[in-house]
């Protein structure tokens, strides 16, 4: 299995129940040991469920599964309810951050600028975050920002400037359950669709 290959979270959108079995004995045939099951679904929870019954039946503690879209306290219970212990968000909202802590989830809130990413962090520094690879790694960040292009370092260094900021902190701080951060600064030509897909 590849460092690629156990960092990544697949996102199962759309879902149904009857499908999930075969669905997440293919991912984690295919080295994959997050998976992600959005509430947007057909009945996700029960899929939620399901998939940790596989996954525990073909790997069995090797693998972290939840839900996606979670926006509420409530939908993050519900996680719980169902046996997930990774939680989703499109946003970071602090309270679905909190209750997710409380319950002794894991959230991966979405975060756009670097006051969110910031706030996101201080919320969730000391919460156990599971990344599925050897604790001797660092895990690396990607850090899309102009970097050259009409659109240059100058328009994205604040940007740039918050994450690096953002990283330093945490590893002052002990890292993320004892490994470093490490920043991978990727060239993104924003005022073109071609250059935003690459630098992604």
């Amino acid at each position: 299995m590849t460092d690629a290959e156990q960092r990544l979270v697949a996102i199962l959108r759309g879902v149904r129940p009857d499908e999930i079995e075969a669905q997440t004995e293919a991912l984690i045939a295919a080295g994959f040991r997050a998976l992600e099951i959005p509430l947007n679904s057909p009945d996700p929870l029960e899929s939620v469920a399901r998939a940790i019954e596989t996954a525990e039946r073909i790997a069995p503690g090797e693998c972290l599964i939840g839900a996606g879209t979670v926006l509420t306290p409530e939908e993050a219970r519900g996680v719980a309810a169902a046996g997930g212990r990774l939680v989703v968000s499109p946003n970071s909202s602090p309270a679905v951050i909190a209750e997710t802590k409380r319950l002794g989830l894991i959230s991966l809130p979405g975060v756009m600028t670097p006051t969110e990413a910031l706030a996101a962090l201080g919320l969730a520094l000391s919460a156990s975050i599971a990344v599925p690879a050897s604790a001797a790694d660092s895990i690396v960040i990607g850090v899309p920002a102009a970097q050259s292009g009409p659109v240059g370092v100058a328009d994205h260094q604040d940007w740039t400037n918050g994450v690096l900021l953002a990283i330093e902190e945490i590893n002052a701080a002990g890292g993320v359950l004892g490994r470093q951060l490490d920043s991978k600064i990727i060239d993104l030509d924003m005022l073109t669709p071609e250059g935003n897909v690459a630098g992604i």
